[in-house]
């Protein structure tokens, strides 16, 4: 293979425990210099027009030309009084390059993100009852997870164990910090990257920033290994979704949407004997997780624009996006009637999940006022 400082090739130098600072320079720099080139290019035009198309295989939305939803939220003034990295408060002073998307004058938007929703994709494609419970009960699954892997006791309060007074004397046990916990934060980081969509617990070191929450390898498999043990039905849910991709060549999202695979035979033969999925079977088990999701958005906004025709959309990131809508539509009016596209129980293969999402009424000027979408 030839020398290379392809992203993707020092992303996988990273999974496989390559620990380097200057490793993680270079990918932090060529984040930001993707990014720099795209904003230098818009500096000369008053408006942007780009391109949204659904071209991804997996059905996601590839907006290019520039590609705004790239564009991180992180303040990059160089004089901002904040310390860094924080998200933008999109004012003069603090600014990011994802606040070059704004409403039309007379118009006012509505923005919304779906909340962990492939966690809960995931949680309802596995039948796990404890996790979907927790996401009806609006139980904080992370700290669960936290407990699960670190021997904790759980709190009394699960909704909010970081602030409720009934939580005081566990938080004093534990030592417990809040959202921020490092434990929590690195439940957070090994639930999406080795429950969800790692093939085994060495897949928590390609965990994006995780080697800031001061775990060695060797802690950090070990509390992957545990979590991976105690979840035996997302286990068996990625098994049979890579079986799938292999042995028929195709999967479906619970929706229906078929993708096809074709994968090599080096693929089938390592499927085979030693029970490894390769390329084709981890993208047929993202299709049915990103795939949805995608086909949950697109069902969304074509709701939404069907009940307003006058409403415009702005982006679409994946699981959020920003509308607007015509000043004389009022959001006291809107936003009731787009809630329940918004936010509502899907039936996933049988089990029941509700999707809910944070969301904002946004003015021209930037100031937002936060709405409950919620079913």
């Amino acid at each position: 293979m030839k020398p290379t400082v392809a992203s993707d090739f020092l992303q996988q130098l990273k999974q496989r425990g390559a620990d380097s600072p200057l490793l993680d320079a270079r990918l932090d720099f060529m984040e930001v210099e993707g990014c720099r080139r795209y904003v230098e290019e818009m500096a000369t035009v008053d408006r942007v027009f780009p391109d949204m198309l659904p071209t991804q295989a997996s059905g996601r939305w590839s907006t290019t030309k520039p590609p705004l939803v790239n564009f991180p939220k992180a303040c990059i003034n160089p004089i901002c009084e904040y310390p860094k990295p924080h998200e933008s408060t999109k004012s003069v002073a603090c600014w990011s390059a994802r606040d070059t998307i704004t409403l039309d004058p007379g118009e006012w938007g509505l923005k919304w993100d779906l909340d962990g929703v492939e966690a809960r994709l995931f949680a309802a494609y596995a039948g796990d009852d404890v996790d979907i419970l927790a996401f009806k009960q609006g139980l904080d699954l992370h700290t669960m997870t936290a407990c699960t892997m670190y021997d904790l006791p759980l709190p009394l309060d699960l909704v909010d164990p970081h602030t409720s007074p009934s939580c005081a004397g566990w938080r004093a046990t534990v030592k417990w910090e809040g959202k921020e916990d490092k434990r929590r934060q690195t439940a957070k980081g090994v639930q999406y990257g080795v429950l969800q969509y790692g093939v085994n617990e060495k897949a928590a070191s390609g965990v994006r920033d995780i080697e800031q929450l001061g775990l060695t390898r060797a802690q950090l498999f070990a509390v992957g290994a545990k979590l991976l043990a105690s979840k035996p039905k997302y286990v068996a849910f990625k098994k049979l979704s890579w079986g799938q991709a292999i042995e028929q060549g195709q999967t479906r999202t619970f929706l229906g949407r078929k993708r096809r695979f074709y994968p090599t035979h080096q693929e089938r033969k390592r499927w085979s004997q030693r029970g490894m999925p390769g390329d084709a079977a981890k993208a047929g088990l993202n299709h049915r997780i990103q795939g949805a999701v995608a086909d949950m958005m697109n069902l969304t906004l074509i709701a939404i624009t069907d009940a307003y025709l006058d409403a415009v959309l702005h982006l679409n990131a994946h699981d959020g996006a920003l509308l607007g809508f015509p000043a004389h539509l009022k959001p006291a009016d809107v936003v009731p009637v787009v809630t329940p596209m918004i936010a509502k129980e899907w039936n996933v293969e049988g089990h029941r999940v509700p999707i809910t999402a944070s969301g904002a009424v946004v003015w021209p000027g930037g100031q937002s006022e936060r709405v409950v979408l919620a079913c």
